[in-house]
C-alpha cells in the first residue's frame, strides 16, 4: 500500500452521512465527533494500493490531547457514541446505504464492523486510547474479508508506539 493524503486537520463529513448519530462509524478523525472534546492536533493518514482501481483502503487518525485522561475520556465516551449506531446509514453524497454491525471492545480497543449493502466492501472501525492519544482507524477491503480484523490490529500497533514514547 502507498500513502495517497496526510493532512494535519479533521474530515468534515459531518453533514453527509444520516441518520447523524452513524457519523462515528463512518470514517476517522470527523469534525463533528471530536468538536468540543478539547483535543489539540491531529494526524490523518490514506493509504491503498497504487491508482485507482484498489481493492484495499486503510485511514488511520492520531489524535492528541492535552492529558492521557482526555483521552482515555474521549474514548469511553465513544463507546456510548457508537453503539448508537446500529443497522445502517447513508452517504448521503453517494446514497450508497452501508450495514453497520454492533460495536464490541476487546481489551482497549473499540471496534465495529460496516459493510456497503451491495456488499461490495467490507470494513471495520477501531479506536484506542494510549498516553494521551486516541487512535481511530479505518480499513476496508473489496475481495475478501480480511478488513474485518485489520483496524483492530493496526490501532493496537499504533497505541503500543503512543504508549513507548
Amino acid at each position: 500500500m502507498t500513502v495517497d493524503t496526510t493532512m494535519s486537520s479533521m474530515v468534515g463529513d459531518s453533514g453527509n452521512v444520516e441518520p447523524a448519530a452513524c457519523l462515528p462509524a463512518a470514517s476517522v478523525a470527523q469534525d463533528g465527533v471530536y468538536a468540543g472534546s478539547g483535543w489539540d492536533a491531529v494526524r490523518v493518514q490514506s493509504l491503498h494500493e497504487p491508482g485507482e482501481d484498489f481493492d484495499h483502503l486503510l485511514h488511520q487518525a492520531v489524535v492528541e490531547f492535552p492529558a492521557p485522561r482526555d483521552a482515555a475520556a474521549f474514548y469511553a465516551d465513544s463507546i456510548g457514541t457508537w453503539a448508537a449506531c446500529t443497522g445502517t446509514y447513508t452517504y448521503t453524497p453517494t446514497g450508497v446505504i452501508w450495514n453497520v454491525g454492533e460495536s464490541t471492545q476487546d481489551g482497549a480497543v473499540l471496534t465495529v464492523s460496516t459493510s456497503q449493502q451491495d456488499a461490495t466492501w467490507l470494513c471495520q472501525r477501531a479506536l484506542s486510547a494510549a498516553a494521551a492519544v486516541v487512535v481511530d482507524v479505518l480499513t476496508c477491503s473489496g475481495d475478501d474479508r480480511s478488513a474485518m480484523a485489520a483496524a483492530a490490529t493496526v490501532a493496537q500497533q499504533i497505541a503500543a508506539r503512543a504508549t513507548n514514547q
